[in-house]
């Protein structure tokens, strides 16, 4: 088994108040510290940028992952929020071999367990995703009932360009993860399209849309974007 020289830990916060006066930062340091008992990390990184951000975003988290290979070290943080709600992100982390660890989870680690949280974690982010619409269209039904006409913003054009772009990113990480996977695929010897939609479909992957049918030409669609044809 390869042996970990150490600890990362990789610190949080959402605003620049609290990264300023040390709200919620502290509170992360002592969970850590608390973890690893007598071990001291081997480095530090704060990040001051909400969770919402994508994950390539965020500099001293990208800093900390390469300062774990560097350094053959384990990425701990003091709770997984902090690191990323994101399932195709952890997934990434794990299959690049990154070992992380969150102080709340400390099982995540554990081969009988892990796969069953991600699972999990992946169902409870769209279930919230979900609930956010739900509370939008009844908030917007509520205004209808009381005759308030629904308004453009002035900054409309902002925030569909923003919408766009948030779209094109979350598409591109998606690109990413099942490309890893094709690849895979092809390894083992999935040469064609058609085989290699049908190793989709056996592993339970989702089409962008959330569908488990898979087309050759999604397939090819994936392949041509990693490909920049």
């Amino acid at each position: 088994m390869e042996k970990f020289e150490g600890y990362i830990s990789y610190l949080r916060v959402s605003t620049q108040r609290q990264g300023q006066s040390g709200l919620g930062l502290e509170a992360q340091r002592k969970t850590i510290c608390d973890f690893l008992g007598n071990t001291k990390p081997l480095a530090e990184f704060v990040e001051v940028e909400s969770g919402r951000k994508d994950e390539d975003e965020r500099p001293q988290l990208e800093a900390a992952i390469i300062q774990c290979q560097k350094l053959n070290a384990i990425l701990v943080v003091a709770k997984l929020d902090r690191l990323s709600r994101s399932l195709a992100f952890i997934t990434r982390l794990k299959k690049a071999g990154i070992r992380f660890v969150a102080c709340d989870m400390p099982d995540l680690q554990d081969p009988a367990t892990s796969g069953l949280f991600l699972n999990f974690m992946g169902a409870i982010a769209e279930f919230e995703s979900k609930q956010n619409s739900q509370r939008v269209k009844a908030a917007l039904a509520a205004k209808k009932a009381r005759g308030e006409k629904k308004r453009l913003p002035e900054n409309y054009k902002e925030l569909a360009a923003k919408a766009n772009e948030a779209y094109r990113k979350k598409n591109h990480e998606w690109t990413k993860s099942v490309w890893v996977i094709i690849q895979e695929l092809e390894a083992y010897g999935c040469t064609t399209l058609k085989k290699i939609a049908e190793g989709l479909e056996a592993r339970g992957v989702k089409t962008f849309r959330g569908h488990s049918k898979w087309s050759e030409s999604s397939v090819m669609s994936v392949r041509n974007r990693m490909r920049g044809t």
